[in-house]
């Protein structure tokens, strides 16, 4: 994955971590916890500072409570995966 793809991959999962996390009704504390990282972390992954590793992406979608909504997330997630890596060989 390029530098710019991966730029992209953050983005996207900040964005979506934090839209989680208010329809959960959580704290980014409690999140934090779900994911099994620590506070500060999770702050980091949903500001898009830091990126998030496989077993936490994984740990992510299956607290997505609605089957449909973990499906239109992971659709998403391949969708940006693709876009970016298809840009990167331009």
């Amino acid at each position: 994955m390029t530098s710019a793809s991966r730029n992209a991959m953050r983005k996207y999962v900040s964005k979506e971590l934090g839209t989680l996390r208010r329809e959960l009704n959580c704290t980014m504390e409690e999140m934090a916890s779900c994911l099994n990282i620590s506070p500060r972390s999770y702050y980091a992954l949903e500001k898009g500072v830091s990126q998030c590793s496989a077993p936490v992406l994984i740990r992510l979608v299956n607290l997505i409570p609605d089957p449909e909504h973990r499906l239109r997330f992971m659709s998403l997630l391949q969708t940006q995966m693709d876009r970016y890596e298809n840009a990167a060989q331009l």
